[in-house]
């Protein structure tokens, strides 16, 4: 069987986190916090923090199975359902929104495509990744880092520019606001997460106990600096000009002006080509990591037609959930028409349960047995989880689309198969 690498499932978490949430918060945290609205990222980074450990500690006790392993181990195998189905069926509108992100910067750089919708183009992006993951893994993994490199050129293009602008009278602007800092809190939550992927691919990576948690660690951190610093420079080049600008698509617009005025739209299509592939990289990375949550419940026979769903084609790929991947996402899509606040909220909201589920499992496992873990560490985990969840349900209040409806029916879809299947199966997994 094909395994990941350390290095592999790194770059995979990289890819889900580093997507279009760090270009699209560069006006917004600006405008909010001023000339330390990169310090916005390192403090939730450091808040974060005790969860990403519980979940690396996590990833260490139980190498298998992922989200559902650490809930069944310690609770029961409903719990353990609940949570690898709220995640599976909450992180697919994730896919949806980046994915639609995409296709909305490609229909405004390509006038050909203007002929059709944007949710058209999306619809196909969906079926290609579908398509593409087919692939083995280390195809797969060739597929990231063509996507890592466009983010990087990205990255590394504003932070360049930022040295050749450097202007540290902006770092001492009197809007350098700390109270505006609170307020980036949950733009900056939603950029952070998907450093959890390493949980859905456990199974499948080399020496999981110890690269798992590895990865999940190594990931964070460095997705936090290189948050800072390109917010940092993105800000300093600009400086109090950044409250003229209306969004991300200005902020290019204006570092494509200051290079040079004369090929500024040039410029400007080749920035939003590498943004579009950045954010490409995401929709892609969650496609790839989350078929497994959903197998690993079909392994364990929760699930209606969990033979087809556990059939590997020959590059050792479960066809049958990434066509159910696929199927939800474009659900999703056309109900939503790509409208990015009710997805938003179905992400945040699914991955942040999980994640309490999980971190409670880790409170039982301290519980029941000795486990070489501290108890702060733990409680700490707690809280963050309590903030994500506070946040998703104020996002939620705020909405009221018929997206959250789908996101409920799927869910209550997931309990009635389980229900239905819990006494055949009886809790004997399949090999």
């Amino acid at each position: 069987m094909q395994t990941l690498s350390l290095t592999a499932v790194i770059l995979i978490n990289i890819n889900i986190m580093l997507g279009a949430g760090l270009f699209i918060n560069t006006t917004e945290l600006a405008h909010r916090a001023g000339a330390l609205s990169w310090l916005a990222y390192g403090l939730v980074g450091f808040l974060m923090l005790p969860l990403i450990l519980s979940i690396a500690q996590l990833v260490r006790m139980y190498p298998q199975d992922g989200f559902y392993g650490y809930a069944t181990k310690e609770f029961n195998p409903l719990v353990g359902f609940v949570s690898t189905w709220t995640y599976f069926i909450s992180k697919l509108a994730s896919a949806t929104l980046t994915a639609h992100a995409a296709a909305t910067l490609m229909y405004a750089l390509v006038p050909a495509l203007q002929i059709v919708k944007p949710v058209c183009i999306s619809a196909s992006i969906l079926l290609l990744f579908g398509l593409l993951n087919l692939y083995n893994i280390r195809t797969g993994s060739m597929i990231q880092r063509f996507f890592i490199i466009a983010k990087i050129i990205l990255i590394s293009f504003v932070v360049l520019a930022g040295f050749m602008w450097f202007n540290p009278a902006h770092m001492t602007s009197i809007h350098m606001l700390w109270e505006g800092l609170p307020s980036c809190a949950p733009l900056v939550l939603f950029a952070t997460l998907g450093f959890e992927a390493a949980c859905s691919l456990s199974s499948k990576i080399e020496n999981p106990s110890v690269n798992g948690p590895r990865a999940i660690i190594i990931s964070f951190l460095s997705v936090i600096g290189v948050y800072c610093i390109y917010q940092f420079f993105a800000y300093n080049m600009m400086g109090e000009s950044m409250y003229q600008l209306t969004g991300y698509q200005d902020f290019f617009a204006s570092l494509a002006t200051m290079i040079s005025p004369a090929m500024s739209q040039k410029i400007v299509g080749l920035l939003y080509c590498a943004l579009a592939a950045s954010t490409l990289g995401g929709t892609y990375g969650i496609l790839y990591s989350n078929m497994w949550n959903i197998h690993t419940l079909a392994r364990h026979n929760h699930i209606a037609y969990a033979g087809t769903l556990m059939r590997l084609n020959r590059h050792a790929i479960p066809m049958g959930c990434v066509m159910a991947e696929v199927a939800i996402c474009l659900t999703y899509l056309w109900v939503s028409s790509g409208m990015p606040l009710p997805l938003q909220q179905i992400a945040a909201m699914g991955s942040s349960f999980t994640y309490f589920i999980s971190v409670c499992a880790l409170v039982a496992a301290k519980k029941k047995r000795f486990v070489d873990f501290s108890w702060v560490i733990v409680l700490c985990g707690l809280i963050n989880c309590f903030m994500l969840a506070a946040l998703c349900v104020v996002y939620v209040l705020r909405g009221g689309h018929a997206t959250l409806y789908v996101f409920a029916g799927l869910f209550i879809m997931g309990i009635s198969m389980f229900l239905a299947t819990k006494k055949a199966s009886d809790y004997n997994p399949k090999p």
